[in-house]
């Protein structure tokens, strides 16, 4: 019998899979900031294209005013959600050179967000 997921089961899975109770609590808040200013739920983000979401986590990333080494980890937390709440079917790929955001915007000078985790 092949149950149906319902729309909690991504986010369910995204919390889930997280032992470290400071870490879920983290990567909840930094998952629920970028949801909310995409105007998202996490299983209606899950169904654009890898490059759309790309495209959103630069956005947002570039919008936010703090470190390089904060927006990795946030970038951290978004991949995380994305990587274990999508079906096998839709899951991403994240190449490190697809996802660079600008530093102190200024376009030639980039930084890579996936770092050592990518």
């Amino acid at each position: 019998m092949l149950v149906q997921q319902t729309k909690e089961d991504a986010y369910f899975n995204f919390v889930n899979s997280i032992n470290s109770d400071v870490t879920r609590k983290k990567y909840e808040y930094y998952v629920s900031k970028f949801l909310q200013y995409c105007n998202l739920d996490l299983d209606s983000l899950l169904s654009l294209t890898q490059q759309e979401i790309s495209n959103l986590i630069i956005r947002y990333l570039v919008s936010l005013k703090i470190s390089s080494q904060y927006k990795a980890v946030i970038f951290a937390s978004i991949k995380h959600a994305s990587a274990v709440s999508a079906s096998s079917s839709t899951a991403y790929s994240w190449p490190c050179p697809a996802v660079k955001v600008p530093v102190r915007g200024s376009l030639p000078n980039f930084f890579n967000v996936c770092g050592s985790f990518g």
